[in-house]
């Protein structure tokens, strides 16, 4: 978290010796650091083309989180496909697993809705989709099909997400 620049730096110069696991915890650092800000964003994209987000892990919730928080960032293109990509088919590690209840023990569906849409990592791209289209809304094109396939999901927290992301 103090220096995420340097761990990108020595992680993509010891590229065959890092392993799957630590890649998603410099994301998990990269996405909450007070510097995000100030990593230098080729770097960045260097290292999401390096190591794509899997579609099993929490990598991508990252991914998006990071997206969404360097909001005012112009991305290359590969970068707005892996986006695309998650948001369609991403299979959420954490699907049916959220849930809140309350004091009887009872599960409380629109909590529940709420919980997923802000959690899930689909809901996650959504937000990030929605983040980059309320400053450039040029992208509209590009993420249109995406969007009308997230409200139209099966997902409810992913549906809602589609709509307020």
């Amino acid at each position: 978290n103090m220096e995420p620049e340097n761990m990108i730096k020595l992680v993509l110069n010891c590229k065959k010796s890092i392993k799957k696991q630590f890649i998603g915890s410099l994301f998990l650092g990269i996405t909450y650091s007070e510097k995000l800000n100030d990593i230098d964003q080729k770097l960045l994209e260097k290292l999401f083309l390096n190591y794509p987000p899997d579609m099993e892990s929490l990598q991508a919730n990252y991914f998006c989180k990071i997206i969404e928080r360097k909001k005012d960032t112009i991305w290359v293109d590969e970068i707005y496909q892996i986006l695309k990509m998650i948001a369609e088919k991403q299979v959420d590690p954490l699907f049916d697993k959220l849930s809140v209840t309350n004091n009887t023990n009872e599960m409380n569906p629109c909590e529940m809705i709420q919980i997923n849409a802000l959690n899930g990592v689909r809901c996650s791209a959504a937000s990030a989709i929605g983040i980059l289209l309320w400053d450039n809304r040029e992208m509209y094109l590009f993420f249109k099909n995406t969007i009308e396939l997230l409200s139209k999901e099966e997902n409810l927290g992913v549906r809602g997400a589609s709509v307020w992301g």
